[in-house]
């Protein structure tokens, strides 16, 4: 990284050219931790009411679970690898795919929507074990978010895995699983601000890990750091991070909880990826500098 950009990206988050991330990191670390993240979500999955109401009134546990499932008109890790492989260039966008998926699959028993989900994890649990998984992990697959890695793509469901949870089960929270979330935010996000050009950082800090991510050059780093590092940050529990992220949290109710740092460079993050309806911590980084401007007047 040149000099004219040491100080806008904390030297821990500075990536090598050609760094991907947690892409990057040996042993497929990228897969285990989408592995562990899926075998997090399905523990205690058979113990729900699907026909109960979710926490946010609006839905059913059910219809919350739903897009999470393996149908035959949503996309496997197969078919994500396959359209890498092809060089497909876009998809549905997230937000419709899910409110389709709902609608198809209302009349689909309880059984079946448990037995879907079970699918979309075994699917990626075997595939992640399969001698070809590193090297399809690397290939650019579209996605919601743009052509991003699979590897990537693929432990990017586990934030809608820690969302869905903390609305289906709040009396239940899992905090590994929103540790695997966020950190899959993250590194999402130097993933779509590096496939942009950005020279920027993020960083999460809550009371039990920090992670943050670093782009440069088409590049992205994303490391487990100490609170001592510097740059734009957004501090608040984990839990907090993934409802605000998820859109599920009042913007002046999470005033006292949430804490903003360096919020100028913070908003201009937000500019980078506000063209990214997709993406979760586009829509965090937004509101985090709005409510910072409000509680600054």
């Amino acid at each position: 990284m040149g000099d004219e950009n040491r100080g806008v990206v904390p030297e821990p988050l500075q990536p090598e050219t050609g760094e991907q991330g947690l892409l990057s990191q040996p042993n497929n670390h990228i897969l285990n931790l989408a592995v562990e993240a899926w075998q997090l979500f399905l523990d205690g999955m058979s113990d729900l009411d699907l026909d109960a109401g979710s926490r946010d009134g609006k839905l059913s546990i059910k219809e919350q679970l739903i897009p999470m499932g393996n149908w035959t008109d949503n996309r496997s890790i197969y078919e994500i690898v396959a359209d890498a492989r092809e060089g497909a260039e876009a998809i549905e966008p997230f937000t419709q795919t899910r409110d389709r998926l709902r609608e198809v699959h209302s009349r689909s028993s309880n059984a079946q929507v448990v037995d879907a989900v079970h699918g979309a994890a075994q699917s990626v649990i075997e595939w992640s074990a399969t001698s070809e998984a590193r090297e399809d992990s690397i290939l650019t697959t579209p996605s919601p978010l743009g052509p991003i890695p699979v590897g990537t793509f693929v432990l990017a469901a586990a934030f809608q895995m820690a969302a869905t949870w903390r609305d289906i089960a709040p009396d239940r929270p899992k905090p590994e699983l929103e540790r695997l979330g966020l950190t899959a935010l993250v590194d999402s996000t130097g993933a779509v601000a590096g496939r942009l050009g950005a020279t920027a950082s993020i960083t999460a800090i809550t009371p039990e890990f920090v992670m943050g991510t670093g782009t440069h050059g088409g590049a992205w780093r994303t490391s487990h750091l100490d609170e001592t590092i510097t740059g734009p940050a957004v501090v608040a529990p984990s839990g907090l991070l993934i409802d605000f992220a998820a859109g599920n949290v009042n913007l002046l109710k999470a005033t006292r909880k949430l804490r903003v740092r360096q919020p100028r460079r913070l908003g201009a993050m937000a500019i980078v990826l506000e063209g990214i309806p997709d993406l979760p911590a586009a829509g965090l980084l937004k509101k985090a500098a709005r409510m910072t401007s409000f509680m600054a007047r």
